[in-house]
């Protein structure tokens, strides 16, 4: 049953994750590789040592996650779990991928998932939320046309000041396509393909990529008052002013290899994803981000050392009471 987004968000104490990093085009803007092990690693720690969902659009597994089949599979179970919320306007699968052919028939070769004729059993058994945010293009576009060149804004704040210089002098023309864009979605190709593209150099396409997917990220951590993971290997770029410190990479890899969890990260069958839900639905999860990087937890103990046993997950109480107890002693 599909279920309202903010309804299901709204039940949280604290702010939810925006997977900012399952995303192509904010790749792509960065010229940096999909991560998917990494990502996996993040997800993953995220689910276990923060209270609140996970969420992005459906349109980022469609156009990215996809491509790794061991992230692909956390986020489904995770996913009917409820603790991973994709994202659309529709209720259905079909209606989105039907709306999506519609919004990039002019650049199929680059959207090609949304024109399989797999791609509808692909994603059906995802457990949708459903949401009328407001049309992310419209947010993006708007944020395009109000822009006045160095007064701030929507805009302004997701762009580095290199990238603000380097578009300045063509925001007119950016603004004008903008505007005469009828039902085109607010992609790089709407530029490139236009008279603007005529004009356009590598740093030029870079700065357009990267202000439409700062817009993208800021429209839904805006939203849904949300926040991402910081430390993401490449993409600190889209960090600018919505991270949380303590919710990094790093800090909560750290806890996880203290503890003895990271071993059992890098082995999926050892990790147990059935033992591991069954943990989420029935242990108080508070976040354990303080400190982290100061912990000298005698938690390992606790934990087989070997990575190819089965994790105990009834442990996982007497784990957050030690680091909890290291957290009391920290001067």
């Amino acid at each position: 049953m599909v279920s309202s987004l903010l309804t299901r968000l709204s039940t949280t104490d604290g702010r939810p994750i925006f997977c900012h990093f399952l995303n192509r085009e904010l790749h792509d803007s960065l010229s940096a590789p999909f991560n998917g092990p990494a990502y996996l690693d993040a997800i993953r720690l995220c689910s276990i040592f923060h209270s609140e969902p996970l969420f992005c659009n459906l349109s980022q597994l469609c156009e990215a996650a996809y491509q790794d089949k061991d992230l692909m599979e956390e986020l489904l179970a995770l996913s009917q779990a409820e603790l991973f919320l994709p994202y659309s306007d529709f209720e259905r699968v079909a209606e989105f991928l039907s709306s999506r052919r519609r919004l990039y028939e002019h650049d199929k070769s680059r959207y090609d998932l949304y024109f399989s004729s797999d791609s509808n059993s692909f994603f059906s058994p995802m457990r949708l939320a459903k949401q009328e945010t407001g049309n992310t293009t419209n947010f993006i576009a708007k944020a395009i046309l109000t822009h006045e060149t160095r007064i701030g804004g929507a805009l302004q704040s997701t762009l580095h000041p290199l990238d603000a210089i380097t578009l300045e002098p063509i925001v007119a023309e950016i603004q004008q396509i903008t505007q005469d864009r009828g039902s085109r979605a607010m992609t790089a190709a709407l530029f490139s393909t236009s008279p603007l593209g005529q004009k356009m150099n590598p740093d030029i396409e870079g700065a357009i990529r990267r202000a439409l997917s700062g817009l993208y990220v800021l429209h839904y951590i805006t939203h849904f008052h949300a926040l991402t993971i910081s430390g993401i290997p490449g993409l600190n770029y889209y960090e600018q002013g919505h991270s949380e410190p303590l919710l990094g990479f790093r800090l909560l890899y750290v806890l996880a290899k203290t503890t003895g969890i990271a071993d059992f990260l890098e082995n999926k069958e050892a990790f147990g994803r059935k033992e591991r839900m069954a943990f989420f639905n029935s242990v108080d999860r508070q976040p354990l981000l303080v400190g982290v990087n100061r912990l000298s937890v005698v938690a390992r103990g606790l934990v087989s050392p070997d990575p190819q046993a089965k994790f105990d997950w009834a442990m996982m109480p007497r784990i957050i009471d030690v680091v909890r107890a290291e957290f009391r002693a920290l001067p």
